[in-house]
């Protein structure tokens, strides 16, 4: 009997690996009409990476948030509402209301008018990130992947993409052998080519699409870190920005240095990978960021005869020159725990207690806070503490100080990608609402900071703000 119980367990388990399999990798049909309106082919699309996308006068959104290892089989089943991918056209740049609060018949579902679900899946949790490229919407969502336990692996990332016409069912890209919280993506555009690179743990894979078809993956192991160039408005990427510089450890193989780790490139005109870029025994390089000029990194000297074993941030144009003082710019002699480009060489920095200017050294903000980005002549972040998001002016002061205000209440502060700034807006998931759900909101920056509601409540949060209680 146990053998025979034992034999059924590991024939619903490859049943459940082939049903896997074939969704992933064929789709199904969603169930949901095409769209018969749209963005037209050459509008801008803006808030790339972000939990928003723009293109032309349509929003593609993060309905909600919900926790990796809080979703169900309802993620697979592509059953989702809550967290779930919806689209919204917008009317002067924001979501028309059609609700009127005033009215005896108000519902208190805070309806808006034109919107949408485009997929069923969960896109709002801790590595969202949303990207339009063409005519497609690339998106991840919490893994629905079964181990040999038949335990779902959501804390893993599966990424996808669709039509943003809703013509398609989401297909299938890649599924991670990292958890989440050990996975980072970037999206870059050059010429007819589409990459999506994604640093997988110690994997870097780069998948290639060519005029919207799938053309080559390639994936490059031992990689520490990688300088990603973020493109928030769609469009080719800089002549610098066409090499991807990564980081790798040094293997067995690696003859004559024993200390340090080697610089290596991919560019995107060849789809080429260089190795070895730079391979200094007595440095050690971690990658930032990159600027549309500039790679932005913290480097080490690991010889063991150096007096001072503190990492320095630096900025260089030419990779060839991170240990040339003529050409490399030291930012800071300390690192950092997060930065955020101001323009050219000028970055804020967190020292886990305020946030500094470091062309100046000035303390901008003094307390715990996490950068959400710059834009415009303010630095934005959370305030952790209180889970508000403040901007802090780069240019006014009052009384020696440089003049802080605090633009949303009541925010979602667990993460960076809780919130971004584009268009003159912030776009938050706020937590105004009980039930523990959050929903998407903007504020518009022009008009008095006013706040608009964006998405579809769930029935059990219909007018159940806390300001109303």
């Amino acid at each position: 009997m146990a053998k025979m119980a034992k034999s059924l367990k590991y024939i619903m388990l490859a049943l459940t690996f082939v049903f896997v399999f074939v969704f992933a990798f064929t789709g199904c049909g969603s169930g949901m009409e095409k769209f018969e309106t749209g963005p037209n082919e050459d509008d801008v699309v803006t808030g790339n990476g972000s939990l928003a996308v723009t293109k032309g006068d349509y929003m593609y959104f993060v309905n909600g948030y919900t926790a990796c290892e809080n979703t169900d089989v309802s993620n697979y089943n592509q059953t989702v509402t809550y967290g779930a991918l919806y689209r919204v056209k917008l009317l002067n740049g924001f979501p028309e209301k059609d609700y009127d609060e005033e009215s005896e018949d108000y519902d208190g579902s805070r309806k808006i008018k034109d919107v949408d679900i485009l997929v069923k899946k969960v896109v709002g949790f801790e590595s969202m990130g949303l990207y339009i490229f063409g005519d497609y919407i690339y998106f991840t969502s919490p893994s629905t992947d079964v181990d040999e336990n038949l335990k779902i692996q959501n804390k893993k990332v599966m990424f996808y993409r669709t039509k943003i016409d809703r013509s398609t069912a989401p297909e299938f890209i890649y599924t991670t052998e990292s958890d989440g919280e050990n996975v980072s993506f970037n999206m870059l555009q050059n010429g007819d080519d589409i990459f999506l690179m994604i640093l997988d743990g110690t994997n870097l894979k780069i998948v290639k699409y060519s005029q919207s078809v799938r053309k080559s993956d390639a994936t490059y192991k031992n990689v520490s870190s990688v300088a990603f160039a973020r493109y928030s408005t769609a469009g080719d990427v800089s002549e610098f920005n066409k090499d991807v510089y990564y980081t790798r450890t040094i293997q067995e193989e690696d003859e004559g240095l024993a200390n340090g780790n080697i610089v290596c490139r991919y560019n995107l005109d060849e789809s080429k990978n260089y190795d070895k870029v730079l391979a200094d025994d007595k440095t050690s390089i971690t990658f930032k960021f990159a600027s549309k000029d500039s790679v932005f990194y913290e480097k080490t000297l690991s010889d063991s005869t150096m007096t001072d074993n503190k990492a320095k941030f630096c900025a260089v144009s030419n990779i060839a020159k991170i240990n040339d003082e003529t050409a490399e710019t030291e930012i800071s002699a300390i690192p950092y725990s997060d930065y955020a480009l101001i323009s050219g060489t000028r970055v804020v920095v967190n020292s886990g207690s305020a946030i500094i200017l470091k062309s100046t050294n000035e303390t901008l903000y003094s307390g715990s806070a996490t950068i959400i980005g710059v834009y415009g002549d303010y630095v934005y972040l959370f305030d952790t503490s209180a889970n508000t998001i403040k901007r802090v002016s780069l240019v006014n002061k009052e009384d020696g100080a440089y003049v802080t205000q605090t633009v949303i209440e009541k925010a979602k502060t667990s993460s960076k990608n809780c919130a971004t700034v584009y268009d003159n807006k912030v776009i938050y998931l706020s937590t105004d609402q009980t039930n523990d759900s959050v929903y998407l909101h903007m504020v518009d920056l022009i008009n008095d900071n006013e706040d608009h509601f964006v998405g579809v409540l769930e029935k059990k949060d219909y007018d159940k703000t806390e300001s109303d209680e």
